[in-house]
């Protein structure tokens, strides 16, 4: 579990922390100027909107997300799997009881008393 869920969800966190501090670093100082009907909406540096908490937040939100769609997927393939086997045993259990009614016939048909074992 924790090389199939929490190693890549690190691994993927760390990976979106980085580009995002890369893309701060590179572009933190340039300006940002959003203008709506002439007047000033946003006026600042992109490091005024984005911080490194940001990212931080960010990459964390990102990596619980992976983690629970993993544990999601790896739930649903379990399911799917135990769902088979419920039905290939009763599917068994159903093969049984043809099995045992055609017995019940072939003793009766023989004159031959049959003792039920079955608790009702």
């Amino acid at each position: 579990m924790f090389k199939k869920v929490v190693l890549p969800t690190i691994a993927v966190s760390a990976m979106i922390f980085a580009g995002f501090s890369t893309l701060l670093a590179q572009y933190g100082s340039e300006r940002i100027e959003v203008r709506v009907n002439s007047q000033d909406i946003i006026y600042g540096e992109v490091r005024d909107f984005v911080s490194p908490g940001m990212g931080a937040v960010l990459s964390l939100t990102l990596g619980l997300a992976s983690i629970a769609v993993i544990g999601y997927s790896e739930s649903a393939s379990k399911l799917e799997k135990l769902e088979k086997q419920l039905l290939s045993v009763q599917e068994a259990i159903s093969d049984k009881d043809v099995r045992i009614e055609e017995l019940r016939k072939e003793e009766k048909i023989n004159n031959v008393e049959f003792v039920d074992f079955s608790r009702r």
